[in-house]
């Protein structure tokens, strides 16, 4: 069915999933409940264009929503999704261009989970400005898929933040805000294609920058308050009697080194961490 409006239906304890819909385009779902279902809440494959509203979709005792595959341009806004039993929302292989936007998530052991295959990846989707929370695994996870972009979302006392795994590229992961993350806020799996963007992003920080002074001395050591340990450095002086400089780090700190012994002047620094 396609090109319909269903509006404030309660779909609740089936024996399976309980809204499936497939083959299907340009359906519109405002303050749709799927509540308890023995399944999954809601069950889209081969769909297109279709946008969910105000909906609630909690308590189903498997995945809340699923994109099965070749789903597209697909809408979650405003919705709840409480207390399912595994995801909040798995998104399958080639499936494009969806957006998770402005969503209450709470109290799922996944919050979104993008899920594509070795040839089938997902392109193009969008998590933002969700609030995702109490998740006892990862609140968001990225796989085959490619240019997903998670931005702006409030990811709060949960077990880990977001997970890229290697099969993907191209995630952009910035102004997002981290807290009360017991283990990982970002993790990227080394191995893949990795041509990520994070940047911006509160409670985890990957730029910084400052000065720091040397006084009658040929180093200096500070805290540079980045997430891990620094993959760049970049410094300027207020006054060239410095000579040369280089630097080495950890993962709380940089030392500014110089060639010249008895050294008084100021460095301007940067750093930028890349997980």
């Amino acid at each position: 069915v396609s090109n319909v409006i269903l509006e404030n239906i309660d779909i609740k304890e089936h024996g399976a999933e309980g809204l499936y819909v497939t083959y299907s385009y340009n359906n519109l779902y405002i303050s749709i409940r799927c509540w308890n279902n023995s399944g999954t809440g809601v069950y889209l494959a081969s769909a297109n264009a279709h946008t969910f509203i105000q909906c609630s979709i909690s308590h189903n005792n498997d995945v809340g929503a699923i994109l099965a595959g070749y789903c597209n341009s697909i809408g979650f806004y405003e919705c709840e999704f409480e207390e399912n039993l595994y995801q909040a929302i798995l998104v399958g292989g080639d499936s494009n261009a969806n957006t998770f936007e402005s969503n209450y998530i709470y109290n799922n052991p996944y919050g979104i989970q993008i899920e594509g295959y070795e040839g089938l990846k997902s392109r193009n989707n969008r998590i933002t400005n969700n609030l995702i929370a109490n998740c006892t695994n990862f609140c968001i996870i990225v796989n085959h898929a490619v240019k997903t972009v998670i931005d702006n979302n409030w990811l709060y006392d949960s077990e880990n933040g977001v997970w890229v795994r290697a099969n993907s590229e191209d995630t952009t992961i910035e102004n997002n805000y981290f807290e009360s993350i017991a283990s990982e806020k970002i993790s990227v799996e080394a191995g893949g294609t990795e041509t990520h963007i994070i940047r911006g992003n509160k409670g985890y920080v990957t730029e910084n920058g400052g000065t720091a002074t040397f006084s009658i001395s040929s180093s200096v050591t500070f805290a540079h308050g980045l997430a891990g340990t620094p993959t760049g450095v970049w410094c300027s002086f207020n006054n060239t009697d410095y000579g040369s400089w280089t630097w080495t780090a950890n993962n709380t700190h940089i030392t500014l080194t110089v060639t010249t012994a008895n050294y008084n002047g100021t460095a301007y620094w940067k750093a930028e961490y890349k997980p």
